[in-house]
């Protein structure tokens, strides 16, 4: 199954040298291979040879000859792709950017580093690439993929679950997308598990860094749902893995962040500045799961199904609540308080415009009550319900009140860029 992302379209539609990044198994050769008419394509493997692709045609060679391709081709004004850029030695850096303008370079990179070393002042590549982060898949593109490729296979709550649970794209080929979501993690939860804990070790590789005790603990316990700073630093204090307050894992919260492992939430009108979650609803569910159950040490195995239902719940939250700021082209935020929590609430010039209650299921007249309440506290003056069991129609009132099937075809209209709706 293939996802329609939208980076493929600004790919292929894109003039100049480009530099393509993002974290590993985010679908950036995929896309590349996809949306670009090469006429060769170089992977600099770790041993730092290179893979030569030119038309059916396949060897590997060192990076000195293939450089010299590059340079040849370039001048003859044809499109290239240098795949694993951040392995190419950096004395050949200088010789590709005698080639600018000619022909199309597209340099991909599986490190945020690189794009730091383009970009820095004393690159000789600077200013010669326009970048492209590439990050999980979107909402709306997974969500407006799926309900046309299985429309006649899956229900909208199915289509929508699996449009949360399928923005890593290395997880596509892993589940039969036919089956109930829950019943697929459940069966093949160990081998989730021990894949996402080897992917973000490769992301660690990639970015010259060392996996330590301290990263690990930190991505476990925002799995599992810590995410306040100095509940964070109070735990791994008393585990002895860090000594000092929430001054000591600030900086490991922004490494986490910079590559693409964690993201960072703004929080309304709370105490705090961020909530901070794991950026891919899979590799979250997967670690919150064997902090539970302790699946990566043959502790245990996920006999309860209903263990899942929790970080679910709130993957499908934040993805719903990505969807709907895209299309009212509003930021994301999130609000936690004494009174209770507000789902999403959408942002614009940091003003909130509406607040969410977002659910997979029904929801009732008392829960439009509670967030009518928190709401007004916080000034917010309009509130709207996502509700995939059925479309509210209770005696609340609610500015907008929005289906499982409206959500599919706010994503399609998202798709075919058709967004930045008013309220």
């Amino acid at each position: 199954m293939i996802i329609k992302r939208r980076e493929e379209k600004i790919l292929s539609e894109g003039r100049g040298w480009i530099l393509v990044y993002g974290r590993r198994k985010v679908g950036k050769t995929f896309t590349i291979r996809r949306a670009i008419p090469w006429d060769l394509y170089c992977t600099i493997t770790r041993s730092g040879n290179v893979i030569l692709e030119e038309g059916s045609n396949r060897k590997i060679t060192s990076q000195e000859n293939a450089i010299k391709k590059v340079t040849e081709l370039l001048g003859e004004n044809k499109t290239v792709v240098i795949d694993e850029f951040q392995r190419i030695n950096p004395e050949y850096m200088e010789i590709i950017a005698l080639e600018h303008p000619n022909g199309r370079l597209i340099a991909s990179g599986s490190s945020f580093k690189i794009f730091q070393e383009i970009f820095s002042k004393r690159s000789p590549l600077l200013g010669l690439f326009s970048a492209i982060r590439f990050e999980i898949i979107r909402t709306a593109d997974v969500i407006a993929s799926i309900s046309e490729l299985l429309k006649d296979k899956l229900d909208v709550k199915g289509t929508l679950i699996w449009g949360v649970l399928l923005r890593d794209p290395w997880v596509i080929p892993m589940f039969n997308v036919e089956n109930n979501p829950i019943e697929e993690i459940s069966r093949k939860i160990w081998q989730i598990v021990m894949t996402s804990q080897s992917l973000i070790g490769e992301v660690f590789t990639e970015e010259e860094r060392r996996l330590t005790r301290t990263y690990e603990a930190i991505m476990r316990l925002i799995a599992e749902g810590t995410w306040d700073l100095s509940e964070l630093a109070s735990i791994l204090s008393s585990r002895g893995i860090i000594s000092g307050g929430r001054e000591s894992i600030t900086g490991v919260l922004d490494v986490l962040s910079k590559i693409g492992i964690i993201t960072k939430i703004p929080l309304w009108k709370s105490r705090k500045r961020f909530y901070y979650k794991i950026s891919s609803p899979i590799v979250s569910i997967a670690l919150y799961a064997d902090q539970k159950l302790g699946i990566s040490e043959g502790i245990g195995q996920l006999g309860d199904k209903g263990i899942l239902y929790y970080p679910l719940g709130m993957e499908f939250q934040f993805s719903i609540g990505e969807l709907l700021a895209e299309y009212y082209n509003a930021t994301m935020s999130y609000s936690i308080l004494p009174e209770g929590d507000i789902d999403v609430v959408l942002l614009k010039r940091n003003r909130p415009i509406i607040a969410f209650e977002i659910s997979l299921g029904s929801v009732g007249d008392e829960e439009i009550k509670r967030l009518r309440n928190i709401a007004e506290k916080l000034g917010i003056r309009k509130i709207g319900v996502v509700s995939i069991g059925e479309k509210y129609e209770g005696k609340e009132a609610v500015n907008v009140a929005m289906s499982g099937d409206d959500i599919i075809k706010i994503a399609r209209n998202i798709a075919a860029g058709i967004y930045g709706r008013n309220i």
